[in-house]
């Protein structure tokens, strides 16, 4: 699959063949007392920590991001328009937080579902659920545990931190 999205994404192929040695036919070696080892080939394939994986996961996560403009132009998961120009966002990427951003109707959870399943269906990765949550602004929150619930994350309650950042607490007055 990762192939396949570096193919999507118009990668050349001297570059796809690099990553794919990398992957394929790398060898370790590990410190020990300072000193390193003789070099041997993994028996495992990339784990979390790696430091090509979240490059990695960037390529093929933008695959979400395709689906999600087809919703959009299906009309299935508009965006939060923003700004003069009205730049609608429907979903925000950091290393491997992705936030969905919409008015928070029944629909628009029961699309986010099929999104996330069809990217998991499609790039053979898995949801990690224990490490997954749901949090909504603006409305109460036995209706956040039931959408929690059926997207099958935790719910989150505002405030909440979210790279060091208070989100959804209430910003203090600035005194000049």
């Amino acid at each position: 699959y990762l192939t396949y999205m570096m193919k999507r994404l118009d990668f050349c192929n001297k570059w796809i063949s690099w990553i794919l040695e990398c992957l394929h036919r790398s060898t370790v070696s590990i410190l020990v007392n300072g000193s390193p080892t003789e070099e041997f080939i993994p028996q495992k394939s990339l784990r979390q920590g790696d430091p090509l994986v979240p490059f990695l996961f960037t390529i093929v996560v933008e695959s979400l991001t395709g689906l999600m403009r087809m919703a959009n132009s299906k009309g299935k998961f508009a965006g939060y328009q923003v700004g003069e120009k009205k730049v609608s966002i429907s979903l925000l990427q950091y290393a491997y937080d992705i936030i969905f951003i919409r008015e928070v109707t029944m629909e628009n959870v029961i699309t986010v579902k099929c999104l996330i399943r069809s990217f998991e269906l499609t790039s053979g990765l898995k949801v990690n659920f224990h490490k997954s949550s749901v949090g909504i602004s603006s409305v109460k929150n036995s209706l956040t545990e039931r959408y929690a619930d059926l997207l099958n994350y935790k719910s989150l309650h505002f405030p909440f931190s979210y790279l060091g950042l208070p989100i959804g607490a209430l910003t203090r007055s600035l005194v000049t």
